[in-house]
């Protein structure tokens, strides 16, 4: 996804595809107020996080193809340094990675 994308233009888009619990954009540290090309959508119920991936691996934010998939689940007290939610305490997600040179 770009690196201008907001939280709350990731909030309006996958709302559509049921009810979010939150939406967590993971900036850069380097470079405050860019993201780092991806997020992790949390959904209320399960429903949501497989209606937005059955909707097709890729979708288009902000004019860019950004790929859709599950989150990999870590186990509670897990140290991984890996992307990935801890359902115990986020509910049901998916995360979205900006996939580059891509037109539509």
């Amino acid at each position: 996804m770009k690196e201008s994308t907001t939280k709350q233009t990731l909030h309006t888009y996958f709302e559509k595809f049921g009810a979010l619990k939150r939406v967590d954009l993971i900036m850069d540290n380097k470079s405050p107020g860019r993201n780092r090309g991806f997020a992790f959508v949390h959904y209320q119920d399960i429903q949501g996080c497989e209606q937005a991936c059955q909707s097709g691996q890729f979708h288009k934010i902000d004019e860019n193809r950004v790929e859709v998939k599950r989150a990999v689940l870590k186990q509670p007290g897990s140290e991984e340094s890996s992307p990935g939610i801890n359902p115990m305490n986020y509910g049901y997600g998916m995360m979205g990675t900006c996939i580059p040179n891509y037109t539509y």
